[in-house]
């Protein structure tokens, strides 16, 4: 066998080498980010069991039902429980948002907003939450807004409680 033979050999086995490398370099960056996307998804996860964990303990469905029921009668400090779950239930929606924005997931993301404007109609039935919604746009994302927005066109005031209404009428059915 020649040198230059041995030579051709040598480099064939090392570009060999290189590709081999080259895909498993790939292979390993695919896992990494499949394990951050469901960091990210566990993450997004836990921070609404807490959230409605803690919104439960705080007694917070009372101040609801009555912003639903009776909201001419509500006090300041039910105004400001109001205005602190909504503030969550935004600044939640907001976080995960961005986190499947800027994780590049963005299917992830457009699934948020889809969620969003599902849920408007239900958090955003009230007068004291509409107002809210319109007071404090600022704080909110261009495309979570909109989303808001969206699940509220055409949906009267009221709508979060024929929510449970409609829930009351299926459990009679059955």
């Amino acid at each position: 066998m020649k040198l230059s033979e041995l030579n051709e050999y040598i480099q064939t086995i090392a570009a060999l080498g290189a590709i081999i490398a080259l895909v498993a370099v790939g292979f390993e960056i695919r896992q990494s980010n499949r394990v951050a996307t469901q960091q990210a998804l566990s993450d997004n996860w836990s921070i609404w069991i807490e959230s409605t964990v803690g919104l439960i303990e705080a007694g917070v469905s009372a101040t609801l039902a009555k912003s639903m029921s009776n909201p001419d009668d509500l006090a300041l400090e039910e105004k400001i429980e109001l205005n602190q779950y909504l503030e969550v239930w935004v600044y939640s929606y907001q976080h995960n948002y961005y986190v499947m924005y800027f994780d590049d997931l963005s299917e992830r993301a457009v699934w948020i907003l889809e969620e969003i404007e599902e849920e408007a109609r239900n958090v955003f039935g009230s007068r004291f939450s509409r107002a809210w919604l319109q007071k404090n746009r600022y704080m909110m994302e261009t495309e979570i807004f909109d989303a808001i927005q969206r699940g509220l066109k055409d949906v009267p005031l009221g709508s979060d409680l024929e929510y449970y209404r409609e829930i009351d009428t299926l459990a009679a059915a059955m």
